[in-house]
């Protein structure tokens, strides 16, 4: 246990440093690539001043295409909807034989609640007068 608290207060003192170690790498690695860039665009600025200048392509324009409405579906019955809404809101759940025992725990549920809300507040009020 004491190995334990001990290895936990070594990192606890060592976070600091590693996290100014982990920032000055970064700083460095910023710099380096900085550097580099800045040799990069003073070397390759005189080359493009040796270019010449390209004038400037012109696009052709395209004629205009005649648009075409557009033409919506029609309409179709909502029928198989309606099939769809009383397959998925299926009410006789619980008319297969094997789910009659679970009917019975689910159908008793609400008086069994209040029989244990009951018994709990006179277990409460009970503790609390003593």
């Amino acid at each position: 246990m004491t190995d334990e608290t001990k290895v936990e207060a070594q990192a606890v003192a060592e976070a600091p440093a590693k996290i100014a170690e982990a920032i000055a790498d970064k700083v460095e690695t910023i710099a380096k690539a900085s550097k580099k860039t800045a040799k990069v665009e003073r070397a390759s600025a005189p080359r493009r001043a040796k270019r010449k200048p390209v004038a400037e392509k012109t696009v052709a324009r395209r004629a205009k295409s005649v648009r075409r409405k557009n033409r919506t579906a029609v309409r179709k019955p909502s029928r198989p909807a309606q099939k769809r809404i009383e397959t998925v809101t299926n009410t006789n759940f619980f008319e297969v034989p094997a789910f009659a025992p679970f009917q019975n725990i689910f159908a008793g549920a609400n008086e069994r609640e209040l029989f244990v809300v009951a018994e709990v507040e006179i277990f409460h009020h009970d503790r609390t007068a003593k």
